[in-house]
Formats: C-alpha cells, sequence, structure tokens
C-alpha cells in the first residue's frame, strides 16, 4: 500500500529551573503535562487534518537547551 506522509512539530518550554545537570525525574515531571496536552489537540485533529485518515507513525524528542523539540511522522493511505 502506498502513503500520504506528513511532520507536525512543537517546542516544549522545559522552564528556566531545568538545567544541563538536572535529573531525568525533573525533566519528566516538566513535560508530562505539557506532552499530554499536545498529544490531545494532536489526536484531535488527525481525522479533520486535509481529508482526514491520518495515523501517527512514529515521533522523535530533542532536547536544545531549555527546550524539548517533538517531531510526529503521520501518514493516510494515498489519496489521488
Amino acid at each position: 500500500m502506498d502513503y500520504d506522509y506528513g511532520f507536525t512539530a512543537t517546542t516544549i518550554s522545559l522552564g528556566s529551573e531545568i538545567t544541563a545537570e538536572s535529573p531525568a525525574e525533573s525533566i519528566s515531571g516538566a513535560i508530562v503535562q505539557p506532552l499530554a496536552d499536545f498529544g490531545e489537540r494532536l489526536s484531535a485533529s488527525l481525522p479533520t487534518y486535509e481529508g482526514g485518515d491520518w495515523e501517527v507513525v512514529s515521533h522523535s524528542t530533542t532536547r536544545i537547551e531549555n527546550n524539548l523539540v517533538v517531531t510526529v511522522l503521520i501518514r493516510r493511505p494515498k489519496t489521488d
């Protein structure tokens, strides 16, 4: 089966209290709610985004200074 693919991304600020020396537990605590909110918005938008029928294939997170960049790969069956 052929697919159409797309990407979406968001940046989550970790706040000034998160530093390079912060333990993983502190970082996890800072991103739980913003990441859940992003997931809810994404789930709500996929059924209607450019004709709908999209599904999440994978995601990636990258920390850049005090920010977490979240990218999501989506796909749907190819449309003509």
